[in-house]
């Protein structure tokens, strides 16, 4: 927040001008706005400019229709127009895991893991592993290591599936 704001010792009070539950002005201006993003968020958000737009948890449910529908946002903002995706992995399949797999130059791709963040501590984050089926398990790897999992109630995970697909079959 306080990179937001700019200044060291200062308040979320020293800045806020009004607070709603879906945006929060500035002081210097800027404007954080949340909307809907579910199932038809694309067709609510329709129509706004904005110069960065973050989506959290995009590999998560985020629909491509919703993309669709936030990409002109940016549009006017030439080279400063920003979108910025995050998620946890979760499975390996679906546009989220086909963009951060796949080789586009346009993105910048960044992998965090819980081992990299010095706020977890080491000893709970063991204890955690522990919890939730050791280092191995999907759940780990996607939660804290970062990695895109198959879905452990699949009888064939997504590389199987996709190995199996072929456009030359015809229909009779």
């Amino acid at each position: 927040y306080r990179a937001l704001t700019g200044g060291e010792g200062r308040t979320v009070a020293d800045d806020l001008e009004s607070e709603s539950k879906l945006s929060i002005p500035l002081a210097n201006g800027a404007e954080i706005r949340a909307y809907p993003g579910g199932a038809d968020g694309g067709n609510k958000i329709r129509g706004a400019t904005c110069e960065l737009i973050v989506i959290d948890e995009f590999c998560r449910g985020v629909s491509l229709d919703l993309m669709t529908a936030v990409r002109p946002m940016i549009s006017t903002k030439g080279k400063n127009g920003r979108l910025i995706l995050l998620s946890t992995p979760g499975f390996s399949s679906g546009w989220g895991w086909e963009l951060f797999m796949g080789d586009d130059p346009s993105w910048q791709k960044e992998r965090v893991t819980a081992l990299d963040n010095p706020r977890i501590d080491k000893a709970w984050l063991a204890a955690e592993a522990l919890e939730i089926g050791g280092v191995d398990s999907a759940a780990y790897r996607s939660e804290y290591l970062a990695q895109f999992t198959d879905p452990s109630e699949s009888l064939f995970g997504p590389a199987v599936l996709e190995a199996a697909m072929s456009d030359n079959v015809s229909i009779i």
